[in-house]
């Protein structure tokens, strides 16, 4: 927050403060048109900071576009789909006969979204196989 209040609102989603040591501001940015921006504001920047933190004075800024994994938190990874039965839905919509009528419907809905998700791996598996041959 102390970061963004330097900054004007037009930069402050698109740069963010890594790390402040030696005298030098370690900025990420979202793409080299926010480097060049902090390059144009550099001076005034130094002095804000230098200003509200005068125990930790600075006398650069330096900006960098490449991903610093080792400072943002990584995105989770995505778990793979289970792989579906291409029968799990035909068979609970041959027991729903056994069933009362609440539990069946609520099976059959179940069998509709397995057959989807079955849909959507066929098409995935297609299109990566596309792309590969296309590729080729």
């Amino acid at each position: 927050m102390d970061w963004n209040a330097l900054l004007s609102l037009e930069a402050q989603d698109h740069t963010w403060l890594v790390d402040w040591s030696g005298g030098v501001l370690s900025v990420l940015c979202q793409s080299p048109v926010w480097i060049s921006w902090l390059r144009k504001n550099e001076k005034n920047i130094l002095k804000q900071w230098n200003n509200r933190f005068p125990k930790t004075p600075a006398q650069q800024i330096t900006a960098s576009v490449r991903p610093w994994s080792y400072r943002l938190p990584q995105p989770a990874k995505i778990p793979k789909a289970p792989h579906i039965s291409a029968e799990a839905a035909q068979a609970l919509r041959a027991e729903t006969d056994q069933m009362p009528q609440a539990i069946a419907v609520a099976l059959k809905r179940l069998a509709a979204t397995l057959d989807s998700l079955q849909a959507e791996a066929v098409a995935s598996a297609s299109a990566k196989e596309n792309g590969a041959r296309l590729s080729e």
